[in-house]
């Protein structure tokens, strides 16, 4: 940037009217060297017969219309009359809202074609007075002629007056006198002279006020003025005759047609060289000169070349719409040759490369000079001359009053800068005073894109610090024994061992390979010598049952792993790395925190988001897109639009203020748009504060918000106190402003950070919050600001402690207000804020004693072992101890208890129990049942002895608590809720005696709990306590019903028989079980045995009811054919049931088998048959006989049981068998055969004693008897 010493002058000059350099005009300046070849060809042409359409082409800027004001000149200088010029301007040129108005949609002419003909033929017939054309339509205002209005006026009076007479007028008027001729012409006269003055007096009111449009008689309807326009004609179709007879009337045969091409439309062109036909064949125009005049009309274009470029393409098939482009093309740039007689180009003079030499020539003699480095970056974007010269001018005229004194030191080029901008961006140039331009929305968008990056940075500061918190030490140990490991497994691939593990030796002590990444394992290396002795030992094979040594030193493992293993400490390697990162990141903040425009334009990390983008862009695109134009952007990228641009878009006298603080009030003060890192000097800030025109209250909006100017106040805060406590005041709203701007100030380098913490906790309830959530500051740092704040923490301020726990769990250890004694300790408010903020110290062991009795009031520890042997004094850290001895403590402990039982279940030691069995058990017990009570669903306490659950999952925390007990003490469970007699039960912690058990049982039943409970005990106390009958049946009763997959029966009847009551319990209240329970009962007298005591067996299974009869002693003497009902064949059939059962019925067994069925009587028999203890007497045997038993079963009965019988009894028995045993005594064969393998001599030698047989002899060859009857011997 170069400046000027001369600046400091302009003012005064300018008054003076000495300007450095005149004004240049930017009208078109004929050259007649440069031009003179192009005015040439055009005289030329049109000399040419048939020439009627001349092109002059070039693109804008390059002198088209200085080449015209020469052609338009005679050789003396004068213009000549012949050649009309017809220029349109696009400024303000109405235009067809829809985009596609330069086309109509069917073959009509389009309203911009029409608007444009409109013109020209406006600037063609207003070119002559009315005098010189009286017979056009155009009626135009022209000076009135008093002269000639007096006589018409007097003609029109004559006329009415004639009239009037005419119609007997005259009589109406009073007779004047007595001469009819006088009378008739005075009357005539006066009348007429009335008549005239009316008429003339009625023309000059109403001249030009009224216009007669339409004339209408009947059906029929005449337009007078001609502007109907229903049939949709062009104007040059309709005023045609009027153009033709302005030719006619004039001397003009050259029509020049300039800025015609500014509106890209072609379709003029057409109707203008359709015009120009038209004109040229008109034969009125032909005849009004010789034929040797030349008498042709010609049409001179000033046009760019490019106005016959495709402007769009038709609506076409899709398919063939590439073909079609390309022949449209080609058919529209043939049009150009093939439309035009005579096309002469102009040759560009001003390019992007010489508009540099053209810029520097018209800046010379401007003062202060612009520097050739701005010359040089934006004179490619101004290839228009006579734009390059309008900027010229204006900064001419800006920098008179801007660069005048330069009290502000502005720099020229950042004025030329803007200049160039104000060029191309007039409409924005304009709302820079109002704060609305799109430069002030660049602006603002650069300090959000600067804060995004400060944010980033932010960001991955504090990502930085919590891996350097978290995972610097393991992988720093990790590392370490990584390369270790190498070690031994490179040195014994020398020996080609594989290593399958391995251990190593320091000073004794062996640590194994899973050690080696411990702490203490290198804390030990690193304080060995050089030459102590360091042993490996690694197994190998291919069982890893060989063992190698390796024998070092420290100097030979350095040497191996390097010194810095072992020299540097734990985690330096990792820390040094992320430590040199975080410096990096506090360099780029700072670099962001001062960042300009400039800066961010050339910076690929700085990205903007916006509603119009789908993704975010680049500053500088954006900036691009916005402006719109490469000039505005390349200006803001080199720096020469910056943050002061609005300084040089006005004059600002009598200020104080310097340019950077002027800039800071302008933008951000007075717009209210922060900006908290704007660099401000001292100076700068102390005009701020001493300008009088800044109210009070300007300081405390978002817009003053600023890190140079706190910082200042807190340093001067004596003298500005009322503008500190305004800004302070204004953070307790806790507006999202009023947070980022703290974070700003926090994460800035300002010293005075301290003393703004010291002003605004007395008063900030948000402060903790604020300090806490501060991103990009170091740790160490914001755990300072939580200890300031905390030493000035007032008890009238209700702060915001929601995120104070973490910070102070985590460094207690390093803040002063916990650690140190001093004078004027806030410590009850702190110790407050601890219990609102729920912290929770690890170690109150740390903390300076009046802060560690207060946090202990407030429970503001952490229930651990250490803690517990802290504040439970001489006593032990037992709820039921603590109870009564430590109140306080033991509620707490109770809130806490999943902690407090947590920390008892790692305790590993045997003394460690959370319960001892005190007086107050029963009262802990009953208050964590009201904790568990609360936690449920259960709407409170009195619910608990509703529940019926019997697992812990009902008293979660009263199961652990039982868990983590200790000792045999139990309780009675009358003092206790019933609720949690089941978790009682389970732990075994409730006596098992029968007044507990009458409770539980009548209380809650026999559930799984007490099951598990009776499972593990062998006898019931009845601790003195006297029965009823009732009651112990109840308890009897209730114990026996168990089923036997919740307890064996023998384990019942044990427990039942423990209470030592004699008693027969009532058989109604047993409820049959198949297995060993009835006979169980009867065995040991727990029921009488009875036959209602074996009816209990009815509808179980014969293995229960064989049992009950085998525990029977009396079953023999009750039982009966109905009691045993149809087990007679079992009884008879068991081998375990006794013999004098079997023979009972056996005696009975008419009794007990009739209705048997003969295949089950059969088996009886047989069973009988085999067993030789059992005995069927004669009835019996008959009666068996007679249910059609076989006689070959029956006659061994009787046989075995002969001498048991009477003779009688043996004659009815034989008499009942069949053949050939009936035969025996029927006396009717004289030789019997008898088959059986029994001996029946005995039966034999009865009959024979009988007489009923004679002889009987044992045929063995056969088996069987051969018997005699006494019949067959009488023979």
């Amino acid at each position: 940037m170069i400046s000027n010493n001369s600046a400091s002058t302009e003012k005064d000059e300018a008054a003076e009217g000495k300007n450095v350099r005149e004004l240049k005009s930017l009208r078109p300046c004929h050259d007649l060297e440069q031009h003179r070849i192009y005015v040439d060809a055009l005289n030329n042409a049109i000399q040419q017969d048939e020439v009627k359409n001349i092109a002059l082409s070039g693109p804008y800027g390059v002198g088209k219309s200085s080449i015209l004001q020469g052609f338009r000149k005679d050789p003396d200088g004068k213009y000549r009359d012949d050649i009309i010029t017809i220029s349109l301007s696009t400024l303000g040129f109405s235009k067809s809202a829809d985009s596609d108005s330069r086309h109509s949609p069917d073959a009509s002419i389009s309203p911009q074609t029409n608007q444009i003909q409109k013109e020209i033929v406006k600037q063609l017939l207003y070119r002559k007075p009315p005098n010189e054309l009286p017979a056009s339509r155009f009626k135009r205002i022209q000076k009135p002629d008093r002269k000639q209005s007096q006589i018409v006026s007097a003609l029109i009076g004559v006329i009415l007056t004639i009239v009037i007479a005419a119609i007997g007028g005259f009589s109406k008027i009073p007779k004047v006198c007595d001469s009819a001729w006088w009378e008739f012409g005075v009357k005539f006269v006066c009348l007429w002279l009335l008549l005239s003055l009316v008429a003339w007096l009625a023309s000059q009111y109403l001249q030009g006020a009224v216009h007669l449009d339409k004339f209408t008689a009947g059906p029929a309807t005449l337009t007078l003025s001609g502007s109907d326009n229903s049939d949709g004609d062009s104007y040059f179709d309709r005023y045609l005759d009027e153009i033709i007879y302005f030719f006619e009337m004039s001397t003009c045969r050259i029509v020049v047609f300039e800025d015609i091409d500014r509106f890209s439309n072609w379709e003029i062109f057409e109707e203008l060289r359709e015009l120009n036909t038209l004109l040229n064949n008109a034969e009125q125009l032909q005849d009004k000169k010789s034929e040797s005049d030349k008498n042709e009309i010609v049409f001179i274009y000033a046009m760019k070349e490019s106005i016959f470029e495709p402007q769009a393409v038709p609506d076409t098939d899709e398919v063939a719409k590439d073909n079609q482009d390309r022949a449209i093309q080609e058919i529209q740039k043939a049009n150009r040759t093939k439309f035009f007689d005579v096309i002469i180009p102009v040759v560009p003079f001003v390019t992007h490369r010489s508009a540099r030499d053209l810029m520097r020539q018209e800046l010379e003699g401007i003062s202060p000079m612009v520097s050739d480095e701005l010359i040089d970056r934006v004179a490619k974007y101004v290839p228009d001359f006579r734009l390059l010269r309008s900027v010229c001018n204006e900064y001419t005229i800006y920098a008179q009053f801007i660069l005048g004194d330069n009290k502000l030191k502005f720099e020229p080029d950042n004025l030329f800068a803007l200049m160039l901008y104000k060029s191309v961006h007039l409409k924005d140039f304009e709302r820079i005073h109002l704060g609305q331009s799109k430069l002030d929305e660049v602006y603002r968008i650069s300090l959000r894109v600067r804060d995004d990056c400060i944010r980033r940075i932010n960001d991955q500061y504090d990502a930085l610090e919590k891996r350097l918190e978290s995972n610097v030490e393991a992988g720093d140990i990790q590392e370490r024994a990584s390369k270790l490991r190498k070690m031994v497994e490179w040195v014994a691939a020398r020996s080609a061992e594989n290593v399958e593990s391995f251990s190593v030796e320091i000073d004794n002590c062996d640590y194994s390979e899973d050690k080696i990444e411990a702490h203490s394992f290198w804390s030990a290396l690193s304080k060995m010598s050089s030459n102590q002795p360091i042993i490996v030992r690694y197994q190998y094979g291919p069982y890893s049952n060989q063992v190698n040594l390796l024998h070092f030193n420290k100097a030979d493992m350095e040497e191996f792993l390097g010194k810095s293993i072992f020299a540097a400490p734990i985690n330096s390697k990792i820390r040094n790395d992320i430590d040199s990162k975080l410096r990096e990141l506090e360099h780029d903040r700072e670099h962001y925190r001062l960042a300009t425009m400039a800066d961010l334009m050339s910076d690929s990390s700085a990205t903007v988001t916006s509603a119009h983008t789908a993704e975010p862009s680049s500053f500088a695109k954006y900036v691009k897109t916005l402006l719109g134009s490469e000039l505005a952007a390349a200006l803001i990228r080199y720096g020469y639009i910056d943050r002061n641009f609005v300084l040089y878009t006005s004059t600002y006298y009598d200020t104080f203020l310097s340019a950077n603080a002027m800039t800071f009030r302008l933008q951000h003060m007075e717009r209210d748009l922060m900006n908290p890192n704007y660099e401000l000097s001292d100076g700068d800030v102390q005009q701020l504060m001493s300008d009088t025109t800044i109210d009070l209250k300007e300081f405390a909006r978002p817009g003053a918000y600023n890190v140079s100017i706190l910082d200042y106040l807190l340093v001067n805060r004596n003298t500005h106190q009322k503008r500190l406590d305004a800004i302070t005041l204004s953070f307790l709203q806790d507006n999202a402003s009023a947070t980022f701007f703290l974070q700003s100030f926090f994460s800035s380098d300002s010293l005075n950070k301290d003393r703004l913490i010291i002003e605004l906790t007395p008063q900030y309830p948000g402060i903790f919050t604020l300090l806490i959530g501060l991103c990009g500051v170091p740790d160490e740092k914001q755990v300072n600001y939580v200890n300031i704040a905390l030493q000035c923490a007032s008890p009238d301020v209700d702060y915001d402690t929601s995120s104070l726990r973490g910070v102070v769990e985590a460094s207690y250890g390093d803040m002063a207000v916990f650690t140190s004694r001093y004078a004027d300790k806030p410590v009850d408010t702190v110790a407050e804020l601890m219990a609102q903020a729920g912290v929770k110290f690890a170690d109150v062991t740390v903390i300076e004693t009046d802060v560690r009795e207060r946090l202990i009031r407030n429970n503001c520890y952490e229930v651990n072992r250490q803690n517990l042997d802290a504040v439970s004094g001489d006593h032990q850290p037992v709820l039921d101890v603590l109870y009564g001895e430590k109140p306080t403590i033991y509620t707490y402990l109770l809130q806490s208890l999943e902690a407090y039982l947590a920390t008892i279940a790692e305790d590993e030691s045997v003394e460690s129990s959370a319960l001892v069995g005190s007086a107050d058990t029963a009262k802990v017990i009953a208050d964590v049942v009201k904790l568990d009570v609360a936690a449920s669903t259960r709407p409170g306490y009195s619910a608990a002895d509703d529940v019926k659950s019997s697992d812990s999952e009902a008293f979660p925390l009263l199961s652990s608590l039982l868990e983590s007990s200790r000792g045999g003490w139990s309780l009675e469970l009358d003092s206790l809720p019933a609720g949690c007699w089941s978790v009682l039960a389970l732990h075994d912690y409730f006596a098992l005696t029968t007044s507990n058990l009458l409770n539980y049982i009548g209380r809650r039943g026999v559930d799984d709990a007490l099951v598990k409970l009776l499972k593990r005990h062998s006898a019931i106390e009845n601790q003195e306590y006297s029965l009823s009958d009732d009651e112990y049946f109840e308890l009897a009763a209730a114990i026996i019903n168990l089923g036997g997959d919740q307890l064996s029966v023998d384990r019942r009847v044990n427990l039942v028989r423990s209470i030592g009551r004699d008693t027969p319990i009532p058989t109604y209240l047993i409820t049959p079980q198949k297995g060993k329970l009835i006979g169980s009962l009867i065995k040991f007298c727990l029921i009488t045995d009875t036959p209602d005591a074996y009816r209990l067996t009815d509808g179980l299974d014969w293995p229960s009811r064989r049992y009950a009869i085998l525990s029977s002693s009396e079953f023999v003497n009750y039982m009966t054919p109905e009691l045993i009902g149809g087990d007679t064949l079992k009884i008879i059939r068991s081998g375990s049931i006794p013999e004098r059962i079997k023979q009972a019925i056996a005696d009975e067994l008419i009794s007990y088998c009739a209705g048997m069925s003969v295949t089950n009587l059969e088996q009886i028999v047989n069973y009988v048959r085999r067993n030789d203890n059992l005995h069927l007497n004669a009835s019996a045997l008959a009666w068996v006989t007679s249910q059609g038993m076989p006689s070959s079963l029956i006659f061994p009965l009787l046989i075995r049981d002969i001498d048991a019988l009477s003779d009688w009894d043996v004659l009815e028995v034989i008499g009942a068998l069949d053949s050939p045993y009936r035969d025996l005594v029927a006396a009717e064969h004289e030789l019997i055969n008898i088959d059986t393998t029994d001996n029946a001599y005995a039966l034999f030698e009865r009959l024979k004693q009988m007489g009923k047989i004679f002889s009987y002899s044992r045929d063995e060859s056969k088996h069987l008897y051969v018997v005699r009857t006494r019949t067959s011997s009488s023979h």
